[in-house]
């Protein structure tokens, strides 16, 4: 029988600039808001839409977070291709559903229209009702990319890789303190799936952001903690860095300058379905001819210099996809998680 994985949630008080996804509680339903109107421009007879004012791109990262950098990589890539006004603006908390909640509430106009950037930790939280929107409440336009999980631990704590780590967790059972961010998060289900997989039993520990979670690890309380590879390559590559790389869900280790032991490699197969991949999505009162519109920027600016230079620094996957194969992989994904669910605790 495989072994059950101990949460232990941690309320911090540690404010850090560069926090990533706030792991606050749910927002409660909120009450219905009036449905957004589709632009008039977009009701032109030919079915094209032409749009000359600012797109809002909702990111529901704090600010300076790695989430938050993607969406200014790809804001910056949109306006070069475009020429309009791509304006970031950071709605975090309620495991995503602040954000919907935020798109679902603003007022589309002809000079005005508000997108959003999120992760798929966005359909995990609706499957799981602890958002209170549900995937019909939206459309999605693109997918963006995919961020593959890393597993690190400190210099200090006497593991050299990993299988130092499952020699110590298998001989003491539910001793071992993981950190990441987040509960019920793509971050949980990576930890929950993999322990499943490697009969493992530790105590998931829960940080309110991966700023905190860095600092549960640089401080001690938790010998081993995992994020994206986005998050933690630059940890890794510094000089005289305490970070040391164990293992990742990257089928073919190939980040640049720091070495991991793969999933694959370890037999833990089932785990490489769970990226942090990151997808475009608009009001689901959008017309097609406004999808059709914003898809045809999205592909443009993602093979911008500016966004495959900030992608391949930060061991992002540039997997674009256009709107019908990434509303199968939407779908695809959910099904997934949907099954995988089972093991998260």
């Amino acid at each position: 029988m495989k072994k059950s994985m101990k949460i232990a949630a941690l309320a911090l008080t540690v404010c850090m600039l560069a926090a990533g996804c706030s792991a606050a509680a749910p927002a409660a339903a909120p009450a219905a808001a009036p449905a957004a109107e589709a632009p008039a421009a977009a009701a032109q007879e030919s079915g094209e839409f032409s749009f000359d004012g600012t797109v809002t791109m909702l990111c529901d990262s704090d600010a300076g977070s790695n989430e938050d950098l993607l969406c200014r990589a790809i804001a910056s890539g949109c306006e070069e291709v475009s020429g309009l006004t791509f304006v970031v603006e950071n709605v975090p908390g309620g495991n995503s559903a602040t954000a919907v909640q935020t798109l679902k509430s603003s007022k589309d106009t002809d000079r005005h229209l508000y997108i959003l950037l999120e992760s798929n930790s966005m359909a995990l939280s609706m499957l799981q009702g602890t958002n209170p929107y549900s995937t019909s409440d939206i459309r999605i336009v693109n997918k963006i990319s995919s961020d593959w999980y890393t597993v690190v631990t400190k210099n200090d704590t006497g593991f050299e890789n990993w299988n130092d780590v499952v020699e110590y967790v298998k001989a003491n059972p539910g001793e071992l303190n993981w950190g990441a961010s987040g509960t019920k998060n793509n971050s949980n289900l990576f930890v929950s799936v993999l322990c499943h997989d490697a009969d493992l039993d530790v105590n998931y520990v829960s940080y309110s952001g991966m700023a905190n979670a860095k600092v549960g690890l640089i401080s001690g309380d938790v010998s081993v903690m995992c994020g994206t590879s986005a998050n933690l390559l630059d940890n890794l590559r510094e000089e005289g860095t305490e970070y040391v790389p164990l293992l990742t869900n990257r089928p073919e280790n190939a980040f640049e300058g720091v070495d991991f032991v793969t999933c694959t490699e370890m037999g833990y197969e089932t785990t490489n379905a769970i990226t942090s991949s990151r997808a475009i999505y608009c009001d689901s009162v959008w017309t097609d001819a406004q999808v059709e519109w914003l898809e045809a920027i999205m592909a443009k600016a993602v093979e911008t210099d500016s966004y495959k230079e900030f992608a391949e620094k930060n061991g992002i996957i540039p997997d674009f996809m256009g709107t019908e194969q990434a509303q199968q992989w939407f779908d695809d994904y959910c099904a997934t998680a949907e099954e995988m669910l089972q093991y998260m605790n």
